[in-house]
């Protein structure tokens, strides 16, 4: 497009200022902005700030459904209560050991 800014690019700017802000920040910390290639793209990514079932929620407080699930590893969606309940028992009891645990069996 001879140097010149797709709309869509455009669009998607305007639309996430607070995710290119954030960006610009994880540039200055990570290699390219992230540590994951599978959550880095062009111009840059959304920045998620909180997600619920089937739902993130960006920077710029946009709710969006969540069709990646973390690639799959999500099945559950995010926050279930059950599984938050579950995780926060175990880390009451420790979250990780340099030895074996009953736990992983």
């Amino acid at each position: 497009m001879n140097g010149q800014v797709h709309p869509l690019e455009s669009e998607y700017r305007a639309f996430s200022p607070a995710s290119a802000e954030l960006a610009d920040r994880a540039k200055k910390v990570f290699p390219g902005g992230d540590t994951r290639a599978s959550a880095h793209y062009l111009p840059y990514p959304l920045s998620i700030v909180e997600a619920q079932g089937c739902t993130v929620t960006d920077a710029d407080g946009h709710q969006i459904l969540d069709f990646m699930n973390n690639f799959t590893s999500l099945v559950h969606g995010h926050a279930h209560p059950d599984i938050v309940a579950a995780v926060q028992a175990q880390v009451a009891l420790g979250s990780a050991y340099a030895a074996p645990s009953d736990h992983q069996l």
